[in-house]
């Protein structure tokens, strides 16, 4: 199944082509399992299969295995704030059909429980008869590709509607911006960065600048360019955090694969969930950022090494963007151990970056010392509405 994508200008206009073999992604999308009829309804912004999609979308970002109405109804009858945490408000929603304020005035009512039971299961049951839940409740391969479809017309269509680039809110969008630079070896004097070498010397008590600490501004050949994207899938990224983040995953990819460069994408907490090679399709990506569910600790060391094996041994302009909203818990000293795979990795060749989520202030301050090393950049956000954006901008600023 065939989804073409043209742009022009900021607006994205979709339509469906019969299968033919493609070349991931020129312009086109290539799904599985999704028919043409359930992509047609999609497209034409059909009210009931976008809800379909929507639960399907709500059940992944809130992390569950599967949906069955026995365990729906046993949460939200025993402990209404608890299933409220636990399903998110969106998902119960579109699968009731009242909003939350609705369901805890009447869930201790006898007569609405047996109701809500009812549209519940039979809303489950259509869901299973469309392919999109197994008997069990797990989502099926087609309703990961419905959930990825939605995602990336969500994310074009709030890309269109806010033209990125605007100068304006630069300032808001990136917390500091760091040039590239490294120690002085051979290079010509005239490329010696004045501002990057004093620093240096005042890191080192100096106040006159000697030749170890001269830096030169690093020049990138204009090329290939790999990126990799590392989302934080612990549970603290459960619901909004997470949705963001995949859609910043999704305006990344369809970009840079677009101008003919290499991503690739980790998902990890405490190890890694999920890896895709630089170099994959905009699909493949699609369908692993539309899959991820956020649970469990957060190992930022382990995200970081396993990241840099993402990326090819041969040189070439390499870069990581790591998202995280906390401090790693993983490991015996887990900043010591953050901090040299961050150094480790900036030794092949790789710059780091880091989106921090609402960090906290001993977070903030191990977030500035990754991207001093990884010779990156820190944008410390708490409106997870502009992530697309500042992700974009990231991936901007590491091609210049």
């Amino acid at each position: 199944m065939n989804l073409k994508v043209v742009m022009k200008g900021n607006i994205a206009r979709t339509s469906v082509e019969k299968s033919e073999p493609i070349e991931e992604l020129s312009g086109k999308l290539s799904f599985q399992a999704l028919d043409d009829k359930l992509m047609h309804l999609i497209l034409e912004n059909d009210k009931e299969a976008i809800e379909k999609g929507k639960t399907i979308q709500e059940a992944l970002d809130a992390s569950l295995g599967s949906l069955t109405v026995d365990l729906l109804m046993e949460n939200l009858v025993n402990n209404y704030s608890w299933a409220q945490k636990l399903f998110g408000e969106r998902l119960l929603r579109v699968l009731s059909g009242y909003d939350s304020a609705y369901l805890e005035s009447n869930i201790r009512i006898p007569e609405f429980q047996r109701e809500l039971k009812s549209t519940i299961g039979k809303r489950i049951e259509a869901l299973k008869k469309e392919g999109l839940l197994e008997k069990d409740g797990s989502i099926t391969e087609k309703g990961i590709e419905l959930s990825s479809l939605l995602l990336f017309i969500e994310e074009l269509n709030h890309l269109s509607a806010r033209t990125y680039g605007d100068r304006h809110d630069e300032k808001a969008l990136r917390e500091e911006k760091q040039p590239y630079a490294k120690p002085y070896k051979k290079e010509r004097y005239r490329d010696v960065s004045i501002q990057k070498t004093v620093r240096a010397a005042i890191k080192r008590g100096r106040q006159k600048a000697t030749r170890e600490d001269l830096r030169v501004l690093e020049t990138r050949k204009k090329g290939e360019m790999y990126i990799v994207y590392a989302i934080d899938a612990s549970g603290s990224m459960k619901g909004d955090k997470i949705r963001n983040a995949k859609k910043a995953g999704i305006a990344l990819s369809y970009k840079a694969i677009n101008e003919k460069n290499k991503v690739g994408l980790l998902v990890f907490s405490k190890r890694t969930k999920q890896e895709v090679q630089c170099g994959s399709s905009f699909v493949t990506i699609l369908k692993a950022l539309a899959s991820i569910k956020a649970k469990e600790e957060t190992d930022i060391a382990h995200a970081i090494s396993s990241a840099s094996r993402l990326f090819p041994s041969a040189p070439a302009a390499k870069h990581l963007i790591l998202l995280t909203d906390s401090l790693p818990t993983i490991g015996e000293k887990p900043v010591e151990e953050t901090l040299q795979e961050a150094s480790i990795a900036r030794s092949k060749g790789i710059t780091i970056s880091v989106i921090g989520l609402n960090l906290t202030e001993e977070g903030r301050k191990l977030s500035e010392r990754i991207v001093e090393l990884g010779q990156g950049r820190l944008y410390a956000i708490k409106d997870y509405n502009m992530l697309d954006t500042i992700v974009l901008e990231d991936y901007e600023q590491s091609l210049s």
